[in-house]
């Protein structure tokens, strides 16, 4: 007996179009009503910051239960799934079922849910041209098809309970477009294709000539785009107007993104409705932001007014660190006067300071770490990124601060990327990263006769074994991606990769990673720079020896250092009441006294709190009754 669903409704959600380093989201959703939605489907695939976008949007990523086209940003959804208790998943990607299969092993591990569904389109060599259902349920027929031998797929979804005939929509991610081949013939259930979706405006004007009467619509980055984790970006550019010294943001696109250029462009935040076919922008927008309530326009300003005083203390504390450590340069000295205004000391840029869940207001933990370069023409260079959550690339690319230059210059200098432990959130946007690290250096080579790829730097990491096996998979798409990884143990002990522990040592300072108490193989770094600088981040740990004791060693003695600790970064993840107390044990993590004790037995001279609790909308309640201490929020640069 079927069930009786009454109208439906159903249309395409535009998480992101793909701008600021995520990759084009579209949800085909159906619902019942406004606030009834039975299922979604993700067209497009997913992006690593997916999580963080649904949040934003108030789209609960547990609707979904198949994703088409990409495997990318599969991690977050599977555990997002497995939270919510949904029975299956099937994943429609057909270029590496093998990787797919790996990495829904590794994130999902014991948990019983989901059941993941994998379809498998045939071969490059098999099958070309020829249609074939990779997916069915009670409201949504997927067809698919190679073409061009095999290196591009087409998409066609038909949707079955409408009121008249069945609605067939198309997809493909397809730069050129060849009609014939692509749709000519139709598959049997869809015998008219009522409307077309590509991911090029190239594409769009090539079937907009040849598909007649059918409607077409395309999706496009468009460089900075506010419309991207709505909340976040008008925290943001407040953050930047009032403590210009410390945070950055860039330029708003209000003016350029607000009006929609042509009606047929799918922008972030819009919704195509395939029953009227129109697309709403504007109206769409606005019911996001009335779902945010208050939050999103009178708590951003108390939010980081509360932070002002702190920062401007830590900030006065650390200018000290920097003026003690100072060259003396001699009067008769013909130096450049530029050299005069060369950094002492390096600069840290928070690129994520939440725990687990997302969170509309902090993203998934991502450290980077810039130091002075003589060789570097913008002084600064970013040489390291300490841990690496979901979404680094779009903070990157929304903090990093102007007068460094574009993020694709400062990506070719990472020689370092180290990270914690194997949870999620510390090195779910490890994949995305070593991308654009890979395509930054491969147009660096077409725009360079004498540069070559393996003139670049070979970027280490390190990590526990389940990342890199994870990376591994993620990785494993034909894309010759460089890179070196090892574990923790194989980093400080191993024989084999002396030179490499001698070049970091030699172009970074001296590493250390100490054993912590949280999961399997979490580490703590310690990290003491040239010029005298020592930071320590804890990583994820409850208060242990193991991270005090590693504050009194020296770079070269095991003697006790009486400089101690410029910097200590540290997880302060619950607040200090009964509750934060019972799963700060119970998950191995610190609260805020905890994480201050740690502070004062390190004899740091600097103390700044993150990774906090997506429970508290800006920190835990005790941050603020600290002195000489300051909580850490997306976007801090430091000092």
């Amino acid at each position: 007996m079927s069930r009786s669903y009454g109208p439906l409704k159903y249309s395409v959600h535009c998480l992101s179009n793909g701008s600021e380093y995520t990759d084009p989201i579209l949800l085909l959703t159906i619902e019942r009503g406004p606030s009834s939605v039975l299922k979604r489907y993700a067209l497009a695939g997913l992006s690593s910051l997916a999580s963080r976008l649904a949040a934003d949007q108030k789209i609960p990523l547990h609707t979904i239960c198949a994703t088409f086209y990409s495997h990318r940003g599969l991690a977050p959804l599977l555990l997002s799934l497995s939270q919510a208790g949904v029975a299956d998943l099937t994943i429609c990607d057909g270029n590496n079922v093998e990787a797919i299969d790996t990495i829904v092993k590794l994130t999902l591990g014991q948990r019983s849910y989901p059941v993941v569904r994998t379809c498998e389109l045939p071969r490059k060599d098999e099958g070309i041209n020829q249609w074939y259902l990779v997916f069915e349920d009670e409201f949504v027929m997927a067809h698919a098809k190679r073409c061009y031998g095999g290196d591009e797929t087409v998409w066609i979804y038909t949707m079955l309970k409408t009121e008249e005939k069945p609605v067939s929509v198309g997809f493909t991610g397809a730069k050129q477009i060849d009609y014939k081949s692509f749709f000519e013939p139709l598959p049997e259930a869809a015998s008219v294709l009522d409307g077309m979706i590509c991911l090029s405006s190239q594409s769009y004007h090539i079937l907009k000539k040849s598909m007649g009467h059918t409607r077409v619509y395309y999706v496009e980055p468009s460089g900075a785009d506010d419309s991207i984790l709505l909340r976040a970006t008008r925290q943001g550019h407040f953050l930047a107007r009032q403590l210009p010294f410390a945070f950055f943001f860039r330029p708003s696109n209000n003016d350029q993104h607000q009006i929609i250029q042509n009606e047929n462009e799918l922008k972030t935040c819009s919704k195509l409705c395939l029953q009227s076919w129109s697309v709403d922008y504007e109206t769409h927008k606005a019911t996001i932001l009335s779902k945010c309530g208050k939050y999103a326009h009178k708590k951003i300003s108390l939010d980081s007014l509360d932070i002002l005083d702190e920062l401007r203390k830590l900030w006065g504390m650390t200018v000290t660190l920097r003026d003690d450590n100072e060259i003396n340069i001699d009067d008769d000295c013909d130096g450049d006067a530029d050299f005069l205004d060369f950094p002492r000391v390096p600069h840290l840029l928070c690129l994520g300071t939440g725990a687990s869940k997302p969170s509309t207001m902090r993203g998934s933990s991502g450290y980077a770490i810039f130091t002075p370069s003589i060789s570097c023409n913008k002084l600064l260079c970013l040489t390291a990124i300490v841990d690496c959550g979901d979404g680094i690339l779009t903070s990157l690319n929304r903090y990093l601060p102007p007068s460094l230059g574009p993020i694709e210059t400062q990506l070719l200098h990472i020689s370092f990327i180290w990270i914690s432990h194997s949870h999620l959130d510390h090195y779910g946007g490890l994949p995305d990263l070593l991308l654009a690290i890979h395509e930054a250096k491969t147009r660096k080579s077409h725009q360079s006769k004498k540069c070559r790829l393996s003139d670049d730097i070979v970027p280490v990491i390190v990590a526990p074994t389940h990342v890199l096996r994870f990376l591994g998979a993620s990785l494993a798409s034909g894309h010759q991606i460089r890179y070196r990884g090892l574990t923790h143990r194989e980093f400080e002990e191993s024989p084999l990769v002396q030179d490499i522990r001698e070049r970091i040592y030699r172009t970074c300072g001296f590493i250390r990673s100490v054993p912590v108490e949280h999961c399997a193989h979490a580490h703590a770094l310690f990290w003491d720079f040239p010029d005298g600088f020592r930071l320590c981040y804890s990583g994820d740990t409850r208060p242990c020896f193991n991270l005090i004791r590693g504050a009194t060693l020296t770079t070269s003695t095991e003697k006790d250092s009486s400089d101690n600790i410029s910097l200590l970064l540290h997880e302060a993840t619950f607040d200090d009441d009964e509750r934060g107390k019972k799963e700060a044990l119970k998950k191995k993590h610190s609260t805020v006294l905890e994480a201050l004790n740690v502070g004062r037995k390190m004899r740091a001279k600097a103390c700044l709190l993150s990774h906090f609790s997506q429970r508290y909308p800006k920190a835990p309640p005790g941050c603020n009754s600290c002195t000489n201490v300051a909580y850490a929020m997306d976007g801090l640069w430091f000092p």
